[in-house]
C-alpha cells in the first residue's frame, strides 16, 4: 500500500473523529487543539512536497566592484597625526629576567628524580639491566614527583582580575 493510498483514509478518519468530540476551549468559537493538529497532519499528508512551507533565503546585497572600492577615498580627518607618530610599531615585551634555579638541595634532588627516574627506567629497559634497576627508576620518578607536589607553595598575589595585564 502506498503512502498516498494510506494518507487519504487516515485524513478522513481523523477529520471525522474530530467532529464527534466536544470542544474544551474556553472560547466557544475557537477550534479544538486536536482539530488544529489533525488539520496540519492532514495537510502535510495530502501534499508530500514541503517546498511551499519553506521560506526562501533573502538575496545577499550586491558586492561593489573593485573599481568602486578603489575610487572611494578614506576619511583621514578623524586621525590625529601626533598620536600616530608617537605609537611604537610593535609590542616589545619586558625582559623576563634570568631563570632562578632551586635554592635548596631537596628541591634539586626532587627535580632530578622526577626527570631522571623515567629516563633511567627507559635506559634500564632498553639495555636489559634488570628488574631491580628498573624499579629504582620508577621509585625515583614517583618519589621526585611526590616531593615536588608536596612542597609546592601557592603564594601568588591574586588581585582578583580577569586575566593578563596588557
Amino acid at each position: 500500500m502506498t503512502d498516498d493510498a494510506l494518507a487519504t483514509p487516515v485524513a478522513h478518519y481523523l477529520h471525522a473523529s474530530s467532529k464527534s468530540r466536544a470542544t474544551v476551549s474556553s472560547n466557544p468559537g475557537a477550534p479544538h487543539e486536536d482539530d488544529v493538529w489533525n488539520a496540519i497532519v492532514a495537510d502535510l499528508s495530502a501534499d508530500p512536497n514541503l517546498s511551499r512551507h519553506i521560506l526562501p533565503a533573502p538575496a545577499p546585497p550586491p558586492r561593489p566592484s573593485p573599481e568602486e572600492v578603489l575610487e572611494q577615498e578614506p576619511d583621514h580627518e578623524d586621525l590625529d597625526q601626533t598620536n600616530l607618530e608617537e605609537t611604537p610599531e610593535h609590542f616589545v615585551p619586558p625582559d623576563p629576567g634570568p631563570i632562578q634555579l632551586a635554592s635548596d638541595a631537596i628541591t634539586r634532588f626532587a627535580w632530578a628524580g622526577a626527570l631522571g627516574g623515567p629516563t633511567f627506567l627507559m635506559l634500564a629497559t632498553i639495555f636489559n639491566w634488570g628488574r631491580f634497576l628498573s624499579g629504582v627508576g620508577v621509585l625515583a620518578g614517583v618519589g621526585g614527583f611526590v616531593v615536588l607536589v608536596a612542597r609546592h607553595r601557592d603564594d601568588r598575589d591574586d588581585d582578583f582580575t580577569d586575566g593578563a595585564v596588557v
